[in-house]
């Protein structure tokens, strides 16, 4: 099975505020990957890696919005940049996203060689601004895009 516990960036814990991890170790359900620097580099075989967003049960309140953004730093705590972002989930989302189902998303990202450290920031707008607590998984991938 390509995803296992060393590649889950959020694992289903309850979310009820942006959450921007910066250590490998897990807290609040999230945590930033260690890819090994170069993973990417030119003849490590790696074309590119996949990205899956899931909710299992659509958001109690469509009114409300999710942004995950995936973001690659060359230290763990550094300066993150977004690499790549799934669509928005909930209120300026489209359609297909509106948050009244449950819903998965995949993307496909490339990561510049310079970048070892990998991490789900989830960005949440709670259009009341107290009521928001949402299950998410985010997992990573880089297995289906090996070259052979």
């Amino acid at each position: 099975m390509p995803f296992d516990a060393n590649l889950v960036l959020h694992d289903g814990t309850a979310i009820t505020a942006d959450l921007t991890p910066t250590s490998e170790t897990r807290a609040s359900g999230s945590a930033c990957i260690d890819i090994q620097a170069g993973l990417g580099a030119t003849g490590s075989g790696l074309l590119s890696m996949a990205a899956v967003l899931i909710d299992p049960d659509g958001l109690g309140d469509t009114s409300d919005n999710v942004a995950v953004d995936i973001q690659a730093c060359a230290t763990v705590d550094g300066t993150y940049v977004t690499i790549a972002s799934f669509d928005d989930i909930g209120a300026s989302s489209a359609a297909s996203h509106a948050g009244s189902a449950a819903s998965t998303q995949i993307i496909r990202f490339s990561v510049d060689p310079a970048y070892r450290y990998i991490r789900a920031y989830i960005n949440i707008t709670d259009d009341s601004g107290s009521d928001f607590s949402e299950v998410f998984y985010v997992l990573l991938s880089p297995y289906p895009y090996y070259r052979l």
